[in-house]
Order: C-alpha cells, then sequence, then structure tokens
C-alpha cells in the first residue's frame, strides 16, 4: 500500500492547499462578515491557512 503522504506534503497537503485557494478565501473576503465571522474552517483548510499566516508571500 502507497502512502499518499499527510498533512505536509503528497496529496492531502495539495489538497488541502486547492481547498483553501479555491473555496476559503472566498468565505473569508465575503462581504457578509457574520459568514465570515462565524465560519469554522477544516482541519486541512485550517492548516493551509496557519502556514500562509506564517510566510504570506508563499
Amino acid at each position: 500500500m502507497e502512502s499518499q503522504g499527510g498533512l505536509y506534503t503528497g496529496y492531502y497537503a495539495v489538497a488541502a492547499a486547492l481547498r483553501y485557494e479555491k473555496q476559503w478565501i472566498s468565505v473569508v473576503a465575503s462581504p457578509q462578515k457574520s459568514v465570515a465571522t462565524y465560519t469554522v474552517p477544516p482541519l486541512d483548510v485550517a492548516f493551509a491557512w496557519f502556514v500562509h499566516r506564517q510566510v504570506p508571500a508563499a
């Protein structure tokens, strides 16, 4: 059985980054502040968001 990677590398890391870029940024940037204020991201997206806050240029 091949490993697909974890949260740091491999398929799941790429999927989390794509979900963050394609879906989560639009939710946070939505004009309805109530939606962005009370929305909690899934763990993989939260980790991608955390990494982006550490190195925003990446």
